[in-house]
Formats: structure tokens, C-alpha cells, sequence
């Protein structure tokens, strides 16, 4: 009897250790994906697609449309990103000078192609399709040379920014890509909005950097 509960309490104390191992396991492995996420990227492409974007441009030998090129990039990026394993960072992709709008602030002039995600492969092929220029542009997105405010394209990036919890995301940055250094050149109201957008936006949420004649 007395070697039958010793047997028992043996295996309940190994039980209890193979518990207390598996729990440890589970932690190790929770606070992994929590230093995974937390260390994330989230990167968004802003690519002007107004009418100049659209050509090539006369003055160079080379005869790459420079939104092609941008939206090429951005499909690049992605690329790196799925080969490299680093899913876990989130990238989107957001037009602006189009005709066609879509966001949820409703501004006009702005499409937001991709919200902030992690890469995907049908991401990477819509890319590489648009970048190829088999797409009927005009029909999907289109393009305006309307004077539209500027500031409305931080201000869609910011809420897309914001719908990430900002505790998981190490940095949160804009890659503005257009042939344009100064939209509001003519309009100084649009122009010091902007400029004010701008400013917060990089104090309070990301880092920007702008990109001209991007080819």
C-alpha cells in the first residue's frame, strides 16, 4: 500500500513538473511573440498618381513611367519583406491626385489601395500588375490635376496609422513619392494647412520622407 501511494505521489510530482516545463514553454514562447510584435514596422507608400507621374519623362533616356516605378518599388518592398520572414510588419499603399476616392475620412482625391497589413502574395501580384501597366487605370482609379489640400493626405494616413495600437509598432513611417515640391504654390491657405498637418502628424504619429522625381 504504502508502495502504491508512493508510485502515485512520484507520478503527480512528475506531472506537476511537466506541467510547470510545459507552462514555462508557453511563457517563453508568449513573451517571444510579444518582443516579435512589438519590435513591428508599418511603412506606408503614398504615390502621387496626377498626370506627371503618369508620363515619362522627355528629359531622361530612360522611359520608366515614374508612378510604375513607385508602385514597383512598393511591390519590392513587400517582396523583401515575405522572403525575409519579417511578416510581421505591416506595410500599406495609399494613391492620391486620383479621380476615384476611397477612405474612410471620405477625402477626395485619396485611395487608399492597401490599410496597413502584413505583406501578402495577392498583395505583391496587385502591384506587380499596376506597376505593369496592364491595368485600365482611368477605369479603376483615374487621375486629376485638381488642386486638392494636401494636408487631407496626412490626415488619411494618421487614421490609418491610428487603427494600429501605437504600443506594438517600433516605428510608423510615410514614403511620399511625387514630382511635385510644392502642390499649394499658388494657394498659401492650402500650402501653411499643410505644412501644419504635416508637423503634427511627424511630432504625434511618424516619420516622413519625401521622394521627387522618382523614376
Amino acid at each position: 500500500m504504502t508502495s502504491s501511494n508512493t508510485i502515485t505521489s512520484s507520478w503527480a510530482s512528475l506531472s506537476d513538473r511537466d506541467q510547470d516545463e510545459f507552462d514555462a514553454e508557453e511563457d517563453i514562447e508568449e513573451e517571444a511573440k510579444k518582443l516579435m510584435t512589438s519590435n513591428r514596422d508599418a511603412v506606408l507608400f503614398v504615390i502621387d498618381a496626377s498626370s506627371s507621374m503618369l508620363r515619362a519623362n522627355q528629359s531622361d533616356e530612360a522611359t520608366e513611367i515614374p508612378f510604375r516605378s513607385a508602385v514597383q518599388c512598393a511591390s519590392e518592398v513587400m517582396t523583401s519583406k515575405l522572403i525575409s520572414d519579417t511578416t510581421t510588419d505591416l506595410i500599406g499603399v495609399v494613391f492620391m491626385g486620383t479621380q476615384k476616392s476611397s477612405n474612410t475620412l471620405q477625402k477626395e482625391h485619396i485611395y487608399v489601395l492597401h490599410s496597413l497589413d502584413p505583406p501578402d502574395i495577392q498583395r505583391v501580384k496587385e502591384l506587380n500588375y499596376i506597376a505593369s501597366g496592364d491595368v485600365d487605370f482611368d477605369n479603376e482609379y483615374g487621375s486629376t490635376d485638381d488642386e486638392y489640400p494636401i494636408g487631407d493626405v496626412f490626415w488619411v494616413c494618421s487614421e490609418l496609422f491610428n487603427k494600429e495600437t501605437s504600443k506594438t509598432l517600433k516605428t510608423k513611417r510615410i514614403f511620399l513619392i511625387t514630382d511635385q515640391d510644392n502642390p499649394h504654390a499658388s494657394n498659401s491657405v492650402l500650402y501653411s494647412t499643410a505644412i501644419t498637418r504635416a508637423r503634427v502628424c511627424i511630432f504625434l504619429i511618424f516619420n516622413m520622407s519625401f521622394f521627387e522625381d522618382f523614376s
